[in-house]
């Protein structure tokens, strides 16, 4: 962003305190544009790789920075193979073969699963109260749920979970105190979930 004036001196100290006024904006966009890609190159390293060493994360972190830049100039990107010369490895660890693959259909079996619960509860809960929360929340599941049959993206497993996050836990807190038939249903969808990487 520039900002400039046609006569000499006009912009200065003074008037620029005018600019408080939109800053939080411009700093808010700009944190949450380096969060969501962060956040894409967090997921293409998890859908592409097997599990890394924090070591030597930097290259592949790089890789990602560069498939993201082919894909969003073109739509075409592949992520190239990565090679250490002359590094050799301390001890042996044995790459399964397809383990990123096996990995990649159990998110999506798992994520597809947790969002048909989700769905359920969401059903019932709108026969009770119909809120318009329930109905956007409804809208986006079913986006999510076509996207996910299709296949697992770079970035869906990351906006899901920002998705239960943000929208599906408080959602959760609100049906469980709304009566016991909603606390049993909200407890249930709870033990279905990995602590590790979800959390209610």
């Amino acid at each position: 962003m520039e900002l400039v004036s046609s006569r000499k001196n006009e912009l200065n100290s003074i008037n620029a305190i005018k600019l408080d006024k939109i800053l939080p904006y411009i700093v808010t966009a700009v944190e949450r544009t380096r969060a969501d890609y962060k956040n894409r190159v967090k997921a293409i390293i998890q859908s592409e790789c097997t599990s890394i060493h924090p070591s030597v994360l930097w290259v592949f972190e790089k890789e990602a920075k560069k498939f993201i830049k082919e894909y969003d100039t073109d739509g075409l990107a592949s992520f190239k193979d990565i090679v250490f010369k002359d590094v050799y490895p301390l001890y042996g660890q044995i790459d399964v073969v397809s383990s990123s693959k096996a990995r990649n259909d159990a998110i999506q079996k798992d994520l597809l699963d947790q969002l048909d619960l989700i769905s359920e509860i969401i059903d019932k809960a709108y026969t009770k109260e119909q809120l318009p929360i329930y109905e956007q929340v409804k809208y986006r599941i079913k986006d999510f749920q076509k996207e996910l049959s299709e296949s697992l993206n770079a970035t869906s497993e990351q906006q899901i979970v920002n998705l239960l996050k943000k929208e599906i836990n408080p959602i959760m807190a609100h049906l469980k105190i709304q009566s016991v038939d909603f606390k049993k249903l909200v407890e249930n969808y709870g033990k279905v979930l990995n602590p590790d990487r979800y959390s209610l």
